[in-house]
């Protein structure tokens, strides 16, 4: 967690009080690994305060800078980016990481990250790294050698498989309706006949089945490994920011206008889908 704690002192600051917030980070995606029976993208590290863990309180006044991480490109073993929020003065990041990109089908590791990426020769890259408490993720799979199937991506609830399936994604609610995230992309498979391959993690994973898949956007899913039909793989998705606070506080301003403040019950809740600014305090 984040801890309860005021995060530096922002930029323009101007006396308001400061504010807090439950929240929910989910970084970009791994790209699944290429070019066939390669191991699956890992998803995008995922962070969360709601519901009862601790928040965090950011300073009245403050222009905070938020970045929501891009999923990894393919082909490659292409790490997701980071979602962070930025404090200008101390200089302080607080993150989830991007989730490492899948291993090739030649004797390479894969990436590590907030999961790791499958692999096909060695051992599936470290999740939840670097380390937070509650775990950001898990580890990725590893293919059998010899065989067919790449090793899964690891996601936000579950280490990928050994090989074949991506890690299973986290049950978050901080939107109000209950969803899952941070699924790890399928191992590829080598051949049309039979087909094979790993399945997606539920949350947003892409299949490594003869037709490899990208990982969702707004969840932060690991790419699908490369297959005999679509060698190069599958791009991460990309990942998102929500904060949540009482109805009763003051809307912060947000920055560009495809961001969005909504109302949940008693609470509100600010949607990062793409990269901007939040300033405490309106």
């Amino acid at each position: 967690m984040f801890g309860y704690q005021v995060l530096g002192f922002g930029a323009g600051g101007g006396g308001a009080a400061p504010q807090t917030f439950d929240y929910l980070f989910i970084a970009g995606g791994g790209a699944g690994g290429q070019p066939v029976h390669a191991g699956g993208g890992g998803a995008g590290g995922l962070r969360t305060s709601y519901p009862g863990g601790t928040k965090v309180e950011l300073e009245g006044g403050a222009v905070y800078t938020v970045t929501v991480g891009a999923g990894g490109n393919a082909p490659g073993a292409n790490k997701g980016a980071n979602s962070q929020i930025y404090i200008t003065s101390p200089s302080v990041t607080f993150e989830s990481t991007g989730g490492g990109g899948g291993g090739p089908q030649s004797p390479a590791d894969p990436q590590d990250g907030g999961s790791g990426g499958g692999s096909y020769y060695t051992n599936g890259g470290s999740g939840n790294t670097p380390p937070f408490s509650p775990p950001q993720g898990n580890d990725g799979g590893k293919g059998p050698t010899p065989g067919h199937t790449g090793g899964g991506g690891g996601g936000a609830g579950g280490a990928g498989a050994n090989p074949g399936n991506g890690g299973a994604g986290a049950t978050v609610n901080i939107t109000g309706s209950p969803f899952t995230a941070g699924g790890g992309g399928g191992g590829g498979y080598y051949s049309t006949n039979p087909p094979g391959g790993g399945a997606a993690g539920p949350g947003g994973g892409g299949t490594g089945y003869n037709n490899s898949n990208p990982g969702s956007n707004g969840l932060g899913g690991g790419g699908g490994g490369g297959s005999y039909v679509s060698p190069g793989g599958g791009d991460g998705g990309d990942g998102v920011i929500y904060f949540r606070y009482p109805n009763a506080d003051t809307d912060p301003a947000i920055a560009p206008g495809s961001n969005t403040i909504t109302s949940v019950g008693s609470d509100r809740l600010i949607t990062f889908n793409v990269s901007g600014t939040l300033t405490v305090g309106g």
